[in-house]
């Protein structure tokens, strides 16, 4: 899985700040995202795959 570096220094920083480690913020925030893409049927989720390399 390739995530923009920006991203993972917002994620670590917002981690260290609410006192709770990376790897258990990517878990809520990807709980969270594929529960709200359930509830509204999926729309969307199809085009929100992409590929390792950026694609």
């Amino acid at each position: 899985m390739y995530l923009p570096p920006a991203l993972i220094r917002r994620a670590k920083h917002t981690a260290i700040d609410h006192a709770t480690s990376l790897s258990r913020m990517v878990e809520l925030a990807l709980s969270h995202h594929l529960d709200r893409l359930e509830a509204s049927g999926g729309a969307g989720a199809e085009n929100d795959d992409r590929e390792e390399d950026g694609g």
